[in-house]
């Protein structure tokens, strides 16, 4: 429910070490757990999701924060959009190759070395 889903919130806040020293809690998906994310985008509450689960919530039908539990803004004829956060999935690639993680599925080195010299 939505107290469950605040505390989410507030633990995903959190830049230390996740359980079991993976990664911190703020690069995992609220919805999945998914971590670090591999391809993070922003709905309209203004929270990171990874898109397979944001994709997933959103064709249920459900039209509330998975976060929050408000409900999103209106939504115009396609939908309740998703917007790419590009910053996040470039920290998250800095992560993985300073905890030795290898990159996630659909990133490459390039993409990497990218996100170090950006």
């Amino acid at each position: 429910g939505a107290a469950q889903a605040g505390a989410t919130a507030a633990a995903s806040t959190s830049m230390g070490p996740g359980p079991e020293g993976g990664a911190p809690l703020m690069l995992r998906c609220p919805i999945s757990g998914a971590h670090p994310f591999s391809d993070p985008v922003v709905l309209p509450d203004g929270y990171t999701y990874e898109r397979s689960a944001a994709q997933a919530y959103l064709a249920s039908a459900a039209r509330v924060s998975p976060v929050t539990g408000q409900p999103f803004p209106a939504a115009g004829r396609g939908g309740v959009g998703v917007v790419e956060n590009t910053v996040l999935r470039m920290l998250c690639a800095e992560w993985r190759e300073l905890a030795g993680v290898g990159p996630a599925a659909g990133t490459g080195s390039a993409e990497q070395a990218g996100a170090r010299h950006s």
